[in-house]
């Protein structure tokens, strides 16, 4: 599976004030499911607990009219935008479920936080307009394969895309005036490793009912992998900036020799003075134009970015760093050429790190690319000691 199949297509396709109570979720634990108090402290327990078992992959089958979609029909499925959760109730944020299938046939339960209870979202196949693909029975318990979610981010009177949660763990996020690029995932495992890379999923969400008129929404998420399982909480903040902040306890199944903290995927194919072997009449063809590192020592590090021959790994050792991320310092249309991508307007993506991260590298994964649909450049934290199994 291409890296960019991921997430390019939840751009593409396209919760309600009330719903009937006959799904089940998966998750059904007390502070988990459905009616009772969340607690964030069970699901921690929960994904510490998850941690001693044998890795269980979630079964991935669909019925007959969603098996095998490609991409045009997949992009087809299109969410009823009257159905949005909180869309009548003015909260300044709503939900928009988004559909299994093509390479998202992974599901995932979804749930909202409602005056301190857990309420599942149920999969209901009216919430979509199928285009040409036959909709499953209306009885159906699919759930989902992720959600979008929207704000007042161009205008204070209509809701607008600012973050994605679809595919593995896989998120994206962007400000007023952006288009989605450059995105995160909760964690990455054996990346650009001969062993092969894990992909570990987010599992389950529980999202907090926003008070009327607020900034902020907070969502909580279940990862889980081969190799760890995890406990996530996170705050959005839409806007000129949109801040993200994460906070998250891993538990690794076995030792964990190569694990990425932070990581963040992006594409770079070519630029202006980087164009080997391609012909191309745009001048420059990426999301992100470099690597900028805050190192501990409060040296700021500029590190162009390049779609390398073969496989290329730069390590920058480092010791409680201040900041690091993949950005894009061109935003004039010229300096691209480009009226399809919009690449001027995709984000930049900066990590600012919580407490002391001790030693490590900032690493920096470049995989040769022969079009600009994979996403070829990865960034992330590797500290210097292993994960050990039964530490948190």
């Amino acid at each position: 599976m291409k890296r960019r199949d991921f997430i390019r297509l939840a751009a593409l396709a396209s919760g309600f004030a009330a719903w009937p109570r006959s799904s089940l979720a998966a998750i059904d634990v007390p502070g988990l499911k459905e009616g009772e108090v969340f607690s964030a402290d069970a699901l921690r327990d929960y994904a510490r607990n998850l941690a001693k078992s044998a890795y269980q992959a979630p079964d991935p089958a669909l019925p007959g009219s969603l098996q095998n979609l490609d991409y045009q029909h997949y992009v087809g499925i299109r969410f009823h935008q009257d159905r949005a959760i909180w869309s009548a109730e003015s909260r300044g944020f709503v939900i928009e479920p988004l559909h299994r299938g093509f390479i998202y046939a992974t599901p995932v339960d979804l749930f909202t936080i409602e005056d301190g209870r857990v309420l599942i979202v149920p999969y209901d196949p009216g919430m979509f307009d199928f285009g040409e693909v036959v909709p499953p029975a209306a009885d159906s318990k699919l759930g989902f394969s992720g959600f979008r979610l929207k704000a007042p981010l161009a205008a204070p009177d209509r809701v607008d895309d600012f973050a994605i949660f679809q595919g593995a763990s896989y998120f994206r996020a962007i400000a007023k005036g952006q288009i989605y690029g450059t995105l995160a995932r909760g964690l990455a495992v054996n990346t650009g490793d001969a062993a092969g890379e894990q992909f570990p999923l987010f599992r389950a969400f529980w999202i907090e009912r926003p008070p009327v008129g607020s900034k902020t929404l907070v969502l909580h998420a279940l990862l889980d992998s081969e190799a760890a399982t995890g406990a996530f909480k996170l705050s959005l903040q839409p806007g000129d900036i949109t801040f993200v902040d994460v906070e998250c306890t891993i538990f690794p199944r076995a030792r964990i020799e190569h694990v990425g903290i932070a990581p963040m995927n992006s594409m770079y194919f070519f630029g202006d003075n980087d164009r080997r072997g391609v012909d191309d009449v745009r001048v420059a063809v990426h999301e992100s134009s470099g690597l900028q590192v805050w190192n501990g020592n409060g040296e700021w590090i500029w590190r162009p970015l390049q779609n390398p021959e073969t496989l290329q790994i730069s390590s920058f050792v480092d010791k409680t760093p201040k900041g690091f991320g993949l950005l894009q310092r061109e935003r004039d249309p010229a300096a691209f050429e480009d009226s399809q991508h919009g690449y001027e307007r995709q984000p930049s993506v900066w990590i600012t790190p919580k407490g002391n991260w001790g030693e490590g590298v900032i690493q920096l994964v470049e995989i040769p690319s022969d079009a600009e649909i994979h996403d070829n450049i990865i960034a992330y934290w590797r500290p210097k000691d292993a994960l050990e199994a039964g530490h948190d």
